[in-house]
């Protein structure tokens, strides 16, 4: 089963300085709050479970990649569209299969 980010990534998140705000920490600080697994981001991203770690603590990300982060960050900041989806597991996974799917319409994935 599939671990839920851990409390010491939760704490590197949280106390991150404002200047070391990247991309990759705001989706940190997104898959916290709406309780993602990191497999299962890194699934519906295309990319490893050690590549959202590293995108997470503000690490090197493509271009490509960086596109596909935007993206998700522009749907998952929608307040009518999230708080009432990601309430449960079930929906979480339901809306990174339809964000895979996006991707891959869009040729980005």
């Amino acid at each position: 089963m599939p671990k839920c980010i851990s409390n010491e990534l939760k704490d590197f998140i949280k106390n991150a300085e404002p200047s070391d705000i990247y991309l990759g920490i705001e989706l940190a600080r997104q898959a916290i709050k709406y309780q993602f697994r990191v497999t299962d981001l890194a699934d519906a991203f295309g990319v490893s479970r050690m590549t959202m770690h590293t995108w997470f603590r503000g690490g090197y990300m493509r271009k490509s990649n960086l596109k596909k982060i935007i993206c998700f960050l522009r749907i998952i900041d929608r307040p009518t569209t999230m708080s009432c989806v990601l309430t449960t597991q079930n929906f979480r996974l339901a809306f990174l299969k339809m964000f895979k799917n996006y991707l891959e319409t869009r040729n980005l994935l």
